[in-house]
């Protein structure tokens, strides 16, 4: 269930819940964080002890569309089916002086850098929590899920 209601009665509400359905049943959800293209290349250039400068100059490349960033691979080869060309400048540094920058950027991209509890997300169980899954603490103190949502589904 995703708790869509103003941020500051969500600990009410999740409290109430928790009275309600037991605090072994109820419990908030995990969210992954990824690293997404402009991260993966200043992480890259910084893996790489490049100037911080570099770094934020080859991430200026990506574009976002409707708030979504563009992947490293739509910035470069381009994307016909959403008509997204490639970036010729951007191709060019990446197969020139910054090869390795694009190596590296490729491999980070996509990977785990963090995770949180989900604002409004909460799983309901009909047994105790951790028969089926494992939970963690969060820096905050909240006991989220070690799942995220699509995967609790499963």
């Amino acid at each position: 269930m995703d708790l869509d209601i103003e941020g500051g009665k969500r600990p009410q509400v999740y409290k109430a819940l928790q009275d309600a359905y037991g605090s072994d049943r109820v419990s908030k959800v995990l969210t992954i964080r990824t690293e997404k293209s402009k991260s993966a290349l200043l992480t890259a250039a910084r893996g790489l002890g490049l100037d911080p400068d570099i770094g934020s100059y080859l991430a200026s490349f990506i574009k976002s569309d409707r708030g979504q960033q563009r992947s490293l691979k739509q910035t470069y080869y381009g994307d016909i089916e959403n008509d997204i060309s490639p970036d010729y400048k951007f191709k060019e540094l990446m197969d020139g002086e910054y090869k390795e920058v694009w190596k590296v950027a490729q491999y980070i991209e996509g990977l785990c850098c963090g995770v949180g509890s989900h604002a409004g997300g909460v799983v309901f169980y009909d047994e105790p929590i951790t028969n089926t899954t494992a939970l963690m603490q969060t820096t905050n103190g909240d006991v989220i899920t070690q799942y995220d949502l699509h995967r609790l589904e499963t």
